[in-house]
């Protein structure tokens, strides 16, 4: 069974401020990002129980930002840093197109700049067309700013897949134990075995597979699409949502899945897109897409914010919506049903 919903937005600010158990060590020597001072020593706090509702953040091809309006870049990563605790932030995802050329030095070190701001938050990134120059496919650049030795500083970092061209981060938040897979822009079969691998070893997380072109603008899926929908997302159990970039929509396109072949749906996935790239002349103008998930309640409220404009309703003028957005949401405010089973 399938449905298609579109997204909302509308701005709920969390003020919990808890402090959760930390995520698994890296799997290399850290090392800190290129640009980017060591983070300092935080004090150290009592130890609280983990509360039931916090928020995870998710941006997207924020390409023309590195190359036209980088402060807006950075007042997206400075909001981030500067609202974890009344967010209760746990954990940022960004699914590629860091950069627009991938030869520019200059904006691989604004991207660099403006995600050093959240180096002491939980986050990951997986690579863009732009980011490997489309079907050259070279990943050299990605590397060399983004690789393992760059990012795997991360407590939450476990392993990486080509210097980072695939890599997961293990999280815990309230009384979900997470994984996020990323694997980058032109996925490979040896990619989709190291997948495979990883969702073998941790059975027991809840899986989000954070990849760049899975939906094409009208929902098609895209050749990536395809083979992560057939290999991992129809056959592994744990995998609940997917997150993705690439061509122009916000969209959330659910999809349930008969894992013991009784003729009974027993799992959702949330299979979701949601690019603002081309939706006004400045890049997106800062939105980005939050969850709000509220375990007590058994919800994921999903809304977009722009810090840049402090704008809660990207699409709530009809004048906003640009020609490619043909599936754009009449509004922007969503809630979702938690798809996975909560812990007592």
């Amino acid at each position: 069974m399938k449905r298609y919903i579109k997204l909302t937005c509308g701005i709920a600010a969390l003020f919990i401020v808890l402090t959760l158990e930390g995520c698994a060590k890296p799997a290399v020597s850290p090392e800190p990002p290129p640009t980017a001072a060591p983070a300092p020593t935080a004090t150290a706090e009592p130890v609280q129980e983990p509360v039931s509702r916090y928020t995870i953040a998710w941006m997207s091809d924020t390409q023309h930002y590195s190359n036209r309006f980088p402060d807006s870049f950075y007042a997206m990563t400075a909001y981030l840093r500067d609202a974890e605790k009344e967010l209760n932030l746990k954990y940022v995802a960004h699914t590629g197109d860091l950069i627009n050329n991938y030869g520019s030095e200059r904006q691989w070190e604004n991207a660099v700049r403006a995600m050093a701001s959240i180096a002491n938050i939980p986050a990951g990134v997986c690579a863009g067309n732009h980011d490997v120059k489309n079907d050259d496919v070279l990943y050299d650049n990605f590397s060399r700013y983004f690789g393992e030795k760059q990012v795997s500083y991360r407590e939450c970092y476990g392993e990486s897949f080509q210097d980072n061209r695939g890599h997961y981060d293990l999280i815990d938040a309230g009384s979900t134990r997470y994984i996020f897979i990323y694997m980058g822009y032109h996925v490979e079969q040896d990619g989709i075995e190291w997948i495979k691998s990883v969702l073998e070893q941790y059975p027991d997380r809840v899986a989000v597979l954070c990849t760049h072109a899975y939906f094409d603008t009208d929902l098609t899926l895209l050749a990536d699409g395809r083979l992560l929908k057939e290999e991992i997302v129809s056959k592994y159990s744990n995998v609940y949502m997917v997150l993705s970039g690439h061509r122009y929509n916000i969209a959330c396109v659910p999809e349930e899945f008969d894992d013991d072949g009784d003729g009974t749906p027993d799992r959702k996935v949330y299979q979701m897109i949601c690019n603002y790239q081309a939706a006004d002349d400045h890049g997106g103008s800062g939105y980005m897409m939050f969850f709000d998930v509220d375990e007590e309640k058994g919800v994921i409220n999903c809304y977009t914010y722009s810090p840049v404009l402090d704008d809660k309703v990207r699409f709530d003028d009809i004048s906003k919506k640009k020609r490619r957005y043909s599936n754009a949401p009449h509004d922007e405010m969503m809630t979702l049903e938690i798809p996975w089973e909560l812990a007592d």
